[in-house]
């Protein structure tokens, strides 16, 4: 499914951003469930994957590969492949996906924070 979700997209995207999709499946998508057929995939093998790249700390590849599966599951919906997208179910509440710390930067109390 994600060499024919990229051959959707190949047209639309820059070179850059086709390559970096490649790159990420290969080294995030693939080694852990490019085995599976996407019907087989469930919530719980997402989460897993997922959890493993926020457990090293790289948040911003966190939701690239998110973003990558979701396009993925997506396309896979409209195609018939599969009834329900089960990459929008993994939430930062049910999976601890996002990190629950307050930016120091942003809002506008002039409260000293604790770092």
């Amino acid at each position: 499914m994600f060499n024919q979700w990229i051959n959707k997209n190949i047209d639309e995207w820059s070179s850059k951003t086709t390559k970096q999709a490649i790159q990420r499946a290969n080294n995030y998508l693939i080694p852990k469930l490019g085995n599976l057929p996407i019907e087989d995939i469930k919530s719980s093998d997402i989460r897993n994957l997922l959890l493993k790249i926020q457990d090293t700390g790289k948040l911003d590849m966190l939701k690239k590969v998110r973003s990558i599966l979701n396009g993925i599951f997506k396309y896979s919906v409209g195609m018939d492949i599969i009834k329900i997208n089960t990459a929008t179910k993994i939430t930062a509440k049910g999976a601890r996906l996002t990190p629950k710390t307050r930016n120091a930067f942003r809002g506008s109390s002039t409260k000293p924070i604790k770092l």
